[in-house]
């Protein structure tokens, strides 16, 4: 290019240059691999003595990185993975860079008791279901919910159940291993089966008999659905990928289903025989008539806040019952 008075300007880029040289290749790999190793430094920097959690106690590892935490998730050895943290470094021990795990039954109760502590985005709901009691983070939604359905769960009424528990979890036990003059019992499936059958009669007063049958419908879309959430748990990005998704929500749609009707039997129970109801009232008549009595003041439940909580009774209950 030559300017004025004929003196000549290089440009910066000419037409001979030739940018598919090796050496130019060499140059911009390197500069990529400076910037990812300054980008690692300050992770490892701020992560292990700048974040608020450096002075938790925990492993250099897990204080830069969650995959060990992750790993043992998806191996279904978390829990082993936590007790072997609390043995050497105390109540409250750092699993991840963002994460710690408590083990002081005061600190517990604090946390679980009060809502300075907010969940995270991971237990929000896929839109086409309420929140619940485990996945909301609102604490007005939450206080609500224990006024309405608290009651259902406390000692006394717990007491009332016994007699159902004992029934699916002792005597149809007994009369099925008598029956199939079993003397081997595969704990992971028949507990599960058992969990379903308790939650049939305390949450739709229906006997499911999933024990006496081998099986249940349910039992599928509550596998299906406890397997994604133990991958999305330990992955939260799986949530955004089509298949999983879609697979999630066809599963998540049968159980709506399934709650819907039991809603629709229930209330057509009631109207068209009600000698045929149940006589000892179960979650999901509790929940029907939340607010709906002289002098009870809470607020009443949609059917869609009924489904989200029958939902939620069958997931936590039959998971972590058979457990």
């Amino acid at each position: 290019m030559n300017g004025a008075g004929g003196n000549s300007t290089r440009l910066l880029f000419d037409d001979d240059d030739d940018f598919n040289t090796p050496t130019y290749l060499a140059s911009i790999m390197y500069s990529f691999a400076a910037l990812t190793a300054v980008l690692l430094a300050f992770k490892v920097l701020y992560e292990r003595w700048i974040t608020p959690l450096s002075h938790v106690p925990g492993r250099f590892l897990h204080s830069v990185s969650s995959i060990p935490m992750r790993y043992n998730m998806i191996r279904g050895s978390l829990p082993h993975f936590l007790l072997s943290l609390h043995q050497q470094y105390g109540p409250i021990v750092r699993i991840a860079p963002q994460r710690v795990s408590i083990a002081d039954p005061a600190m517990l109760k604090h946390v679980l008791g009060s809502h300075t502590f907010s969940k995270t985005p991971s237990y929000d709901m896929p839109s086409s279901l309420e929140p619940n009691t485990f996945s909301t983070r609102q604490g007005e939604l939450s206080d609500q919910r224990r006024r309405q359905i608290g009651p259902n769960f406390s000692h006394r009424h717990l007491a009332q159940m016994e007699e159902r528990v004992a029934r699916y979890a002792v005597f149809n036990l007994r009369d099925v291993l008598a029956r199939d003059g079993q003397h081997a019992f595969q704990y992971n499936r028949g507990f599960s089966l058992i969990a379903l059958d308790i939650i049939g009669s305390l949450g739709f007063g229906r006997d499911f008999d999933a024990l006496r049958n081998g099986g249940h419908e349910m039992v599928g879309h509550l596998q299906k659905i406890r397997v994604f959430n133990y991958i999305t748990m330990a992955f939260p990005w799986f949530k955004k990928l089509p298949n999983l998704l879609g697979r999630r929500m066809g599963t998540l749609y049968a159980l709506i289903d399934f709650a819907r009707n039991a809603i629709d039997r229930r209330r057509h129970l009631i109207s068209e025989q009600p000698s045929e109801a149940p006589k000892q009232p179960d979650l999901l008549q509790m929940m029907l008539d939340v607010g709906r009595s002289e002098g009870d003041r809470r607020q009443t439940m949609t059917d869609a806040q009924i489904v989200s909580e029958t939902i939620l009774n069958l997931l936590a209950g039959v998971d972590t019952t058979s457990v």
